[in-house]
């Protein structure tokens, strides 16, 4: 009877072996999918591109702070901003894009850039800055520029907007936007003022 038992015991602790190699062995094999291996690959370069186009447009913002540093304008223009955004909603109706994503889009965009001119305004103050000698003609140079990035956001936001209910493509705008949207002044903070619009409009 001893021996049978012996023989049971045997059995099962070899059983339990081999259950827990299988489970320790499908964990470490698991495959680790990313997200840019189950979205399509125009996408993932359409979100590259419309990521790539916020970091440009908020790194002109460093710009734009230097010449209201110098002209003692005030950082933020709530008329002017309203006026902006009705404008850009607009364009982007009329090229087919929802109201309420266009709005929020370019609402977000707004907070990040005004969070940048902060920080900037606070270090300067810190630091007790002057004036700065060289900064760009507005008119001439950095009004265009943010022009033709708003622009490019437009027609981006335009070929992105039909897959921003898929949420494999929203969890891969999360994912880019930390490799992408990085730079000079642009903190956590800044980034998700920026991009969390694309992630929640239309969830």
């Amino acid at each position: 009877m001893n021996k049978v038992k012996k023989i049971f015991q045997n059995l099962l602790l070899a059983g339990v072996c081999l259950f827990s190699f299988n489970l320790f062995s499908a964990d470490v094999s698991a495959p680790q999918v990313k997200q840019e291996q189950v979205v399509n690959v125009e996408i993932t370069k359409q979100i590259d591109e419309t990521l790539n186009t916020i970091k440009e447009r908020l790194l002109l913002v460093h710009e734009e702070a230097k010449v209201n540093w110098n002209t003692n304008a005030p950082i933020e223009n709530a008329d002017a901003q309203k006026s902006f955004i009705e404008q850009m909603t607009a364009k982007g109706n009329r090229i087919g894009i929802d109201t309420k994503l266009g709005k929020e889009i370019f609402e977000g965009q707004v907070r990040a850039a005004r969070l940048i001119q902060i920080n900037d305004f606070q270090g300067w103050v810190k630091s007790d800055a002057k004036t700065f000698k060289s900064i760009p003609d507005y008119d001439k140079d950095l009004a265009p520029q943010i022009a033709d990035a708003n622009e490019a956001l437009l027609n981006q936001l335009k070929t992105l907007a039909p897959h921003l209910k898929d949420e494999k493509v929203r969890n891969l705008i999360i994912e880019r936007s930390k490799v992408i949207v990085v730079g000079d002044g642009i903190s956590d903070k800044v980034r998700k003022a920026a991009v969390s619009p694309f992630i929640m409009s239309l969830k």
